[in-house]
């Protein structure tokens, strides 16, 4: 059963405050907060934060004065795991199946004002020029949660409909 998908920055923030040292160690736990998402279980998220209260500074989750998970959690069912999984699965194996293929076209994603190109150390090797019409990007948006688990839920309707044919 799964407890959780964690994302963890390996950093050493640098904090520019005149503080306590107490008040300098939270602002650094802030910063190197692990991002993801967790199953929406209380008490299990009570075992990965022993001082979980009304928020972690650890993990995306925080409670209500009444134990309950609290708005801004990065939380999930675990049906939600599941249709997370099996779409995950397919998708692993169609990028596998078109890189066997030998389909590695250069399709760099845009979001808001960022681009993968920002991070990328192979520029010069791919030679992706948005000026070009033949090179564009992939715009990702970002769908509410709710509609992200219907996506997800409707495709995997649809690939159990692919399997029973």
């Amino acid at each position: 059963m799964p407890g959780g998908v964690l994302y963890f920055k390996i950093d050493d923030p640098l904090i520019k405050m005149k503080s306590t040292q107490e008040e300098i160690e939270k602002a650094i736990m802030k910063k190197l907060k692990m991002k993801g998402l967790l199953l929406a279980d209380v008490k299990l998220l009570k075992h990965m934060d022993k001082n979980l209260g009304r928020t972690s500074l650890i993990i995306p989750a925080s409670l209500t004065k009444d134990d309950q998970i609290g708005k801004y959690s990065s939380t999930a069912s675990l049906e939600q795991f599941h249709l997370l999984r099996k779409y995950l699965r397919r998708l692993l194996k169609e990028i596998g199946a078109e890189i066997l293929k030998g389909n590695v076209a250069i399709n760099p994603y845009k979001k808001r004002n960022r681009t993968a190109c920002q991070y990328c150390n192979f520029t010069a090797i791919c030679q992706f020029d948005p000026s070009l019409q033949e090179n564009s990007y992939r715009v990702l948006v970002e769908p509410k949660d709710q509609e992200v688990w219907e996506i997800l839920a409707e495709q995997t309707e649809t690939d159990r409909g692919l399997e029973t044919e």
